[in-house]
């Protein structure tokens, strides 16, 4: 089934909630959603989902057994169907997929002008050291002249630096597709690619708080406690360093401390976002301030994204133009060098 379930599932979610809210059974929605759809092997899953429901399968071992939805959304729907607010929960997961979808897009394209500025430089510095440095040589070895010692130098140092260039950014566009194909075979979440790489690994683990944030916001308006809400928590993250500090914060609480305290100590969030999450809890609206602070986290994501594009583009840029203007310098000017001892 080749579809991009990530974009689908917020879609899903989208259509879920509508259906909900306007009382049609959860069943005869998706049948009709499933006879919507064009795609036959999809039909066919939505179909088979509706039947389920029929012989009064739950929502959330539905979703188990389609194999298409993460542990989240499936942990979420459990936590809508127990509390009797599945369709808020619908909602909340639309939109909360739908800012992964924007965030996935946004990442997409920091990495793709990088991936083909690098690309550029392979060629380029490629061509010079096969073709362009191999055929000055013979000319200048030709022409029989001696090359002063300046000229020399700089000739070398362009030769070095043309196999030193090349064999950099071979190393660096393996490292690329090997972490690609990786990460597709092992079906990993965004928040653990980002993480899995220094450059994005804060971006990755701010991602991660504001999963955590959306799921406490959810289950605290589903009815929930703190204490039961954080118990559910482990099995929806993915970060193992947040899930030690959710497990930090669940002792302090065990041991006496309120959760207020024991959030701040914890260090899940920043500093500034404890202080409005104390106050939004000591004011009665604590899933409301957890999705405010999640949404923040989000654009932090956003505006981290946009320095990395603002930074990456030009750097790459120069580099490329000091390899090529260092390289072709080291030709002509030997070059010039030698055709003015000649006149």
């Amino acid at each position: 089934m080749k579809r991009n379930l990530k974009q689908e599932t917020t879609l899903f979610c989208e259509q879920l909630a509508m259906i909900l809210q306007s009382g049609i059974a959860l069943s005869d929605g998706i049948r009709a959603m499933g006879e919507e759809v064009e795609d036959a092997p999809y039909q066919h899953l939505l179909l088979q989902m509706a039947d389920q429901l029929d012989e009064q399968v739950s929502f959330k071992e539905v979703l188990e057994k389609a194999g298409i939805y993460d542990e989240y959304m499936i942990h979420m729907v459990e936590v809508g169907e127990k509390s009797g607010y599945l369709d808020q929960v619908m909602t909340q997961l639309a939109i909360y997929y739908g800012r992964m979808d924007e965030t996935r897009e946004k990442i997409k394209d920091a990495v793709t002008y990088p991936g083909v500025l690098i690309c550029m430089m392979l060629a380029v510095i490629g061509v010079l050291v096969i073709k362009v440095l191999p055929l000055f040589r013979q000319v200048l070895n030709g022409m029989g002249a001696e090359l002063g010692s300046f000229a020399l130098m700089l000739m070398q140092t362009g030769n070095l630096l043309a196999k030193v260039g090349l064999v950099i950014l071979l190393i660096i566009a393996l490292v690329v597709l090997i972490s690609w194909f990786r990460i597709k075979k092992e079906k990993r979440s965004l928040m653990s690619v980002l993480s899995s790489f220094p450059l994005s690994k804060r971006m990755g683990q701010d991602l991660s708080v504001a999963q955590f944030a959306y799921a406490m916001s959810l289950l605290l308006s589903s009815g929930y406690d703190t204490d039961e809400a954080l118990a559910m928590m482990p099995a929806m993250l993915d970060d193992a360093g947040l899930k030690k500090k959710i497990a930090a914060l669940r002792e302090r609480i065990a041991t006496g401390d309120s959760f207020h305290q024991a959030l701040v100590e914890s260090g899940i969030f920043k500093g500034i976002y404890n202080r409005i999450l104390v106050i939004g809890f000591k004011a009665g609206k604590a899933e409301e301030t957890m999705a405010r602070v999640a949404q923040q986290y989000e654009d932090e994501v956003d505006a981290s994204i946009n320095r990395f594009l603002d930074i990456i583009e030009p750097t790459l840029v120069a580099v490329l133009s000091v390899i090529v203007g260092i390289i072709l310098l080291s030709v002509m000017l030997p070059l010039m060098s030698i055709m003015s001892s000649l006149g």
